[in-house]
């Protein structure tokens, strides 16, 4: 039965999860935005020595641009709820995992420090929906920094590429899909059953306190009546 149990549990998991609703999309939307303007600041304030950007600046800044009307337009979107919220946070994912590849790209590939923020963006989006879709996120995510690498490799060399760090970053991915949806989940359930369980008991607790204060403040006494009924 327990075993049953656990199976059940890890089906919903895996096909329910959490659902992305308004206030979790602006959330996600407000975060887009504080990495685009502190890309911004990195980037036209490094002078000739470009932090991020430095294989392809014009790829960079189009890229940036791109990005960044794209997330003025999932504003309007949000304000306006249409389409659903799960229509706009799977649109927002996919667009997020292809513009993070091509800024990577843009800023010499894996070891240009920007890989990060697709292990970041799949944190935030695990926690919008369940392991299934966190395992898709993961596997899209993987191919798009191996995409990258295979094409750096064709246009610049194998001295442009680390496979090791792609390979890497790849098994974080889909690490960081597994651990934000199943056991993160179970822990969290479980704290909240127990918590449940803790007040209720409290409450039982507390009831029969109240009603052994009510009976001890009660005037006990005895009744006596006769045959006619008279007391």
């Amino acid at each position: 039965m327990s075993s049953q149990a656990d199976a059940i549990r890890l089906e919903n998991v895996t096909t329910s999860g959490h659902v992305a609703d308004w206030p979790a999309l602006r959330l996600f939307n407000q975060y887009r935005l504080l990495v685009l303007i502190a890309l911004t600041a990195v980037y036209y304030l490094a002078g000739d020595n470009p932090t991020v950007g430095g294989r392809n600046n014009t790829l960079f800044e189009i890229t940036h641009f791109a990005y960044f009307v794209a997330t003025f337009g999932f504003v309007f979107l949000i304000h306006r709820q249409q389409p659903s919220a799960q229509v706009q946070f799977f649109l927002q994912s996919y667009l997020d995992m292809l513009f993070v590849g091509l800024l990577v790209y843009a800023s010499e590939g894996v070891n240009g420090g920007l890989a990060p923020l697709m292990l970041m963006n799949l944190m935030l989006m695990t926690q919008m929906t369940g392991l299934r879709h966190a395992l898709l996120f993961a596997a899209i995510g993987s191919t798009v920094l191996l995409g990258e690498e295979l094409y750096a490799q064709l246009m610049h060399g194998e001295e442009a590429t680390n496979f090791e760090v792609t390979a890497l970053l790849g098994a974080l991915l889909f690490a960081i899909a597994w651990v934000m949806t199943v056991p993160l989940r179970h822990l969290t359930e479980r704290q909240l059953t127990q918590a449940t369980a803790s007040r209720v008991g409290l409450s039982v607790k507390q009831i029969s306190q109240l009603n052994e204060e009510i009976v001890r403040e009660l005037d006990s006494g005895v009744v006596v009546l006769d045959e006619a009924h008279h007391v």
